[in-house]
């Protein structure tokens, strides 16, 4: 059995990125890249099956510049067992299907299993990458999940997701794609001798020579944060009483 982990290479998501003088782009020049978050949820989960399954291969995906290879050692660090590097010159604002289409025709190739990859990358925010590539492969896609069980006999994954009004549980037979949601799991982080063990994993390379994209960014800002304050009057019992009904039913965080 083989599980397919799709990675995105996105800006570290604790540092806050530069907006160029022209607003065309953000500042990438010594820019500190990492694994999307959405994506080390589906790193995460293959390794904990790979636990209970030893024989499952599982194999990082990435698209992207020579630096993505960074991004996938990562992945083989954390417990995937080979990498392959769709390398492409210019990765920058590409076309989603074009995306989707060289991610397929390579998972295709390869073949899978089960597909694991982020209900969406942290910098787009876009989310339609998992979609089409199952569109494209002919497989059922289940958005967001936060729990997964699979039965290795019977080929059932059994799964859950959650909504705002509620939840609901799924029961789906391989091959599938799942996209991630925070709560699947805790990302697992590599271990200096993972580090070092991973060194050796193989990566393979596919170099892709035409990802043009029709996409533009006519103008880019970092949005503004406005902030607001509340003077409370009363005793300490009112008071209280006055920041829970807030917390309740205006900020809804409990």
């Amino acid at each position: 059995m083989k599980i397919i982990c799709l990675i995105k290479q996105v800006p570290d998501t604790e540092i806050q990125p530069r907006v160029k003088s022209d607003f065309s782009d953000i500042e990438r020049e010594n820019l500190k890249w990492v694994i999307n978050p959405y994506d080390e949820y589906g790193i995460t989960e293959a390794v904990k099956i790979k636990e209970l399954f030893p024989d499952i291969e599982i194999i990082a995906i990435s698209l992207g510049n020579d630096t993505v290879k960074e991004r996938i050692r990562t992945a083989l660090a954390i417990g995937c067992d080979k990498g392959i590097h769709i390398r492409v010159d210019n990765d920058f604002l590409l076309d989603p299907m074009k995306i989707a289409k060289e991610l397929s025709k390579c998972i295709k190739e390869t073949g899978f299993d089960i597909i694991f990859t982020g209900k969406k990358a942290v910098d787009d925010e876009l989310g339609v990458i998992g979609g089409i590539v199952a569109s494209l492969l002919g497989i059922p896609v289940v958005y967001g999940i936060i729990s997964f069980d699979l039965n290795k006999d019977t080929k059932i994954v059994t799964c859950k997701r959650e909504f705002s009004s509620g939840s609901e549980i799924i029961e789906t037979t391989i091959p599938v794609l799942f996209t991630c949601e925070k709560g699947l799991n805790e990302p697992k982080y590599p271990s200096l001798p993972a580090i070092m063990k991973a060194k050796k994993k193989p990566i393979d390379e596919i170099l892709v020579s035409d990802m043009s994209s029709n996409i533009v960014i006519k103008k880019l800002n970092i949005p503004e944060i406005k902030r607001s304050s509340r003077k409370i009057e009363g005793d300490l019992s009112n008071q209280v009483k006055e920041v829970l009904t807030i917390m309740k039913e205006e900020i809804k965080i409990i």
